[in-house]
């Protein structure tokens, strides 16, 4: 279907094996924050990689030595993508994402490189509390990155938000094809909320 192709947009000229016959051929490396967010992000890449797939893409701090590197939350990315940096803070939330590919290495980064402990210091006033931003843009990054490659659509059901107890959930779920070749055919684009709460845009 043609729902399920990537899109036009953003492509990559050749695409990038992150599975060959059911063997991982890429590692998730990731900088880590002080809330866990870029964590979870990386398990999340890895979990959907394996559901499709069948391998167990390297979860890692230190690059090894895998052909393809996906970064999550890099320093150098941030460096090297210092436009796309400075164009998500103008955003009007702190989630946006910048996906962006060259040669074998695939970088997913935003906005915040890093969060500090969500607890103010004793005796704070109430008034004076500040949430600080977080990296939440490579997870939602991240979950571009997987709908845009790997053929998947997350599914939901609207009625379940206002928690109706009569919806059946096991009547929905994600929707994908199990493959043993996964490649990254998608990977060059920058989006940002135009809304503070956003659900979908």
């Amino acid at each position: 279907s043609k729902l399920l192709e990537p899109p036009l947009t953003g492509r990559l000229k050749k695409p990038l094996p992150l599975v060959v016959g059911g063997k991982p051929n890429a590692e998730i490396v990731y900088t880590p924050d002080a809330l866990g967010v870029v964590s979870n992000a990386a398990k999340e890449l890895r979990y959907w990689v394996r559901t499709i797939s069948g391998a167990e893409l390297p979860i890692v701090t230190n690059e090894g030595p895998a052909a393809v590197k996906i970064l999550l939350n890099s320093p150098e990315g941030a460096d090297k993508f210092a436009a796309d940096v400075e164009w998500l803070k103008k955003g009007a939330g702190d989630d946006g994402y910048f996906v962006r590919t060259v040669g074998n290495r695939v970088y997913i980064g935003c906005a915040y490189t890093s969060a500090e402990s969500r607890n103010p210091p004793p005796g704070t006033p109430m008034k004076d509390w500040r949430t600080p931003p977080v990296p939440a843009g490579v997870l939602r990054g991240v979950d571009r990155f997987i709908e845009n490659n790997f053929g998947l659509i997350f599914a939901y059901c609207p009625r379940s938000w206002s928690y109706d107890r009569e919806v059946d959930e096991s009547e929905f779920g994600t929707v994908y094809d199990e493959t043993n070749n996964l490649s990254v055919v998608w990977g060059d684009a920058a989006d940002r909320p135009k809304t503070k709460y956003r659900q979908s845009e």
